[in-house]
């Protein structure tokens, strides 16, 4: 009974452990404050102001073994035939031992050896070194080179295969504030005019990123002063995929300034748009197939999809 027991809260711990490294982290050395850093495909443990360079994600393995990925590059942090830390493709063969010393300090144990992640300075910081009799239940006597915390960025969230249903079904629609100043039609007396350095019809290459990589989209509000966009078809030809909306129908008033828009999206709902949309403007492109729940999940207590 007392083996079943110690069991049962080893699972515990490693469940609780599991929960709360659900995120994308900077690896923090407690000795010399520096970050696990990634530049050029080499590490180090400084501190950088591009935080994409040093973001890593704790995958759990199993109950007590854990993959550290680069979030940048998507390749696994192990240890290579000269003993240095190296990115790796996926292949379940660099995994780590994360003990937890307290709420903030863990080691980081290569599971395969007994060597640990250490930093006592730049030169030796791409290196794992042997650390031998380390006793976990004197915390105190740990060398504080081989304690790192783990500073979280943001949260990942894990869809739940039963609530894929309800983001699959929610309609999603796609908001896009344009301005062609092409068109001789367009007379904003009195209002201070947007003005473009250069127009490469991003909007046509915006809009075909967006069939071809979300065609989950509903329909795409094109928002702007004028009454057609002079490089596409006119409305009733195109299908009924596209809407555009003036901007005087959805302020009641004419301005050029973009943060009156967006105080006024709410408004937009008269014009049937998703409860659940996405903005963009012209020069964003999607350049990959992205699913819904990259953008949406479903929050059990409102019972209901909500952004991410």
């Amino acid at each position: 009974m007392k083996v079943i027991k110690n069991i049962i809260l080893i699972i515990q711990i490693s469940l609780i452990l599991n929960e709360k490294l659900n995120g994308v982290y900077n690896i923090k050395s407690i000795k010399t404050g520096n970050r696990l850093n990634l530049k050029k495909g080499k590490f180090s443990f400084y501190s950088t102001k591009y935080p994409e360079f040093q973001s890593f994600r704790i995958i759990p393995l199993n109950s007590d073994k854990y993959i550290i990925e680069s979030v940048l590059y998507k390749k696994e942090l192990g240890i290579n035939e000269t003993g240095n830390l190296d990115l790796f493709d996926r292949n379940g063969a660099h995994y780590w031992n994360l003990i937890e010393l307290n709420d903030k300090e863990y080691l980081i144990q290569y599971a395969n050896t007994t060597k640990f992640m250490i930093s006592y300075s730049l030169q030796f910081s791409n290196t794992l070194i042997e650390i031998p009799n380390i006793n976990i239940n004197d915390i105190n006597n740990i060398d504080i080179s081989l304690k790192f915390t783990f500073f979280k960025l943001y949260e990942e969230f894990q869809t739940k295969p039963e609530h894929i249903k309800y983001i699959e079904s929610e309609p999603i629609d796609v908001v896009i504030k344009y301005i062609d100043l092409t068109d001789k039609n367009l007379k904003r007396e009195g209002i201070k005019q947007i003005t473009k350095d250069e127009d490469h019809e991003e909007l046509r290459y915006c809009v075909r990123s967006i069939l071809k990589n979300i065609p989950w989209v509903r329909k795409i509000f094109i928002l702007m002063p004028n009454e057609k966009v002079s490089f596409f078809k006119p409305i009733e030809e195109i299908n009924n995929t596209f809407v555009y909306v003036k901007d005087k129908d959805l302020l009641g008033f004419d301005t050029a300034n973009i943060y009156v828009f967006h105080f006024f999206l709410w408004n937009m709902a008269k014009f049937n748009l998703s409860e659940n949309f996405i903005l963009m403007d012209d020069d964003y492109f999607i350049g990959k197939p992205i699913n819904k729940s990259q953008f949406f999940y479903y929050d059990e207590e409102q019972k209901k999809v909500v952004p991410l």
